[in-house]
């Protein structure tokens, strides 16, 4: 995830997140801040941080310049894995947060637990660029054979403005929608990884997801 202010330069980045997505962790990197407030761990800068949910250990809330741009989910429902032919995390009430470790001076764990399954879930900053990255290891720790047949994660909520909109860049005929056209329930989709989408809230500020789903070894 990559977020800008409009108006500044935009870099061209390459973007990797999503499931059991490898890294490299770059052992120069200045150390990012990880600190204790009362809403739960913050780690980041003022100018770009992440806040971890202290009951489920999730990074939902994305603070750009001490300000909330991206909230966090509404619901403790995070994420889903499914297992043979059902769901385990039902409402997110049964996510467990086991705390937060830092793995590299500018990348952290955050442990969860949801029932035999261990969800670690590893974000590292880019404060300079206000870009994250995220890659999730997940561990089977029951006593019979079990195989994961889905996953899904949500990253936050980008609240749109009445001049915002949202763009898929891999639809086409290309075409920006604007906040105005949605209506509830409304669902949007791109087919392939990395599933590139730009959100722009109309008060200053543009987001930008991308998904890769490819293996390390591909």
């Amino acid at each position: 995830m990559h977020l800008k202010k409009l108006g500044e330069r935009m870099r061209a980045r390459v973007l990797l997140a999503g499931w059991m997505a490898g890294i490299t962790l770059g052992a120069l990197a200045q150390e990012v801040p990880l600190r204790d407030t009362p809403q739960g761990k913050l780690f980041g800068t003022e100018a770009f941080a992440v806040r971890f949910d202290p009951r489920t250990g999730w990074a939902g809330e994305v603070l750009c310049d001490g300000q909330t741009v991206v909230k966090a989910p509404a619901t403790r429902q995070a994420f889903d894995l499914r297992q043979d032919a059902g769901w385990v995390t039902g409402d997110g009430s049964n996510i467990q947060g086991l705390g937060v470790e830092r793995l590299a001076p500018d990348a952290v764990k955050s442990r969860m637990r949801v029932g035999d399954w261990a969800v670690d879930a590893c974000v590292q900053l880019f404060p300079q660029e206000r870009m994250l990255r995220r890659w999730f290891e997940i561990t089977w720790l029951g006593s019979e054979a079990a195989k994961i047949k889905g996953f899904w994660f949500q990253g936050g909520v980008l609240t749109l403005g009445e001049g915002g909109g949202y763009f898929y860049p891999a639809h086409y005929p290309p075409r920006r929608t604007a906040a105005k056209e949605l209506s509830p329930g409304r669902r949007t989709h791109s087919g392939r990884s990395p599933y590139p989408l730009i959100g722009e809230t109309g008060q200053g500020w543009s987001a930008v997801w991308v998904t890769d789903e490819l293996p390390t070894y591909s």
